[in-house]
């Protein structure tokens, strides 16, 4: 009789802990999206070469408090207005925002992943000094 009872306590036990610890489990999501640009990244930075023909091509990305403009050569300028940010990992930093209509370039939502290094951004394979 004592050995049912012991066992119903253990099992009723058991019950109110597994039940106590999934209630108050908390979903935490460390990466968030922050308004603005991050400090780390704003600035002004600049890639330039010449090409075998001697024309010279570059791209620029200025990076404001909640903006950002990527301008490249024969293209017209892109706005990125209402900024927000995301970090992916060390000094890698996901920017979104809505694109302003320009020229050819329409706009819309877009965004662009940017890793610090040094003075220099890295945009895919492409690398931007500072200025």
């Amino acid at each position: 009789m004592k050995l049912n009872q012991a066992i119903k306590l253990a099992i009723a036990t058991m019950t109110m802990v597994v039940g106590v610890s999934v209630g108050t489990q908390m979903h935490v999501d460390a990466a968030t999206w922050h308004k603005g640009t991050p400090k780390v990244l704003r600035g002004k930075y600049k890639r330039g070469r010449s090409t075998g023909t001697g024309a010279l091509t570059w791209m620029q990305i200025h990076v404001n408090k909640s903006s950002y403009e990527f301008a490249q050569h024969d293209s017209p300028v892109q706005v990125v207005k209402h900024v927000s940010y995301k970090k992916l990992g060390k000094h890698t930093y996901k920017l979104r925002g809505t694109g302003i209509r320009s020229g050819y370039y329409l706009g819309g939502k877009t965004s662009m992943t940017l890793k610090k290094s040094g003075h220099r951004v890295v945009l895919g394979t492409l690398t931007f000094h500072k200025y």
